[in-house]
């Protein structure tokens, strides 16, 4: 994952077809609202962020897919 020059890993929680849910262990100033890229392999994808819920030891992300 991409987002504000960052490189995180991150682990996919939930998947539907407009969306997906990831969590990172990193905390970043991230928000609803913001535009981000997940990478893997050769697949590319640009999304925005829907909610974000900071938890003691990681972040989850709720994510709409742009592309």
């Amino acid at each position: 994952m991409h987002c504000k020059g960052h490189h995180l890993d991150a682990e996919s929680t939930d998947i539907s077809l407009d969306g997906l849910g990831i969590a990172i262990s990193a905390k970043i100033p991230v928000a609803a609202g913001e535009t981000i890229e997940l990478t893997r392999r050769d697949l590319r994808i640009k999304a925005k962020i829907m909610w974000v819920n900071e938890l003691p030891e990681k972040c989850l992300i709720g994510l709409q897919r742009i592309n």
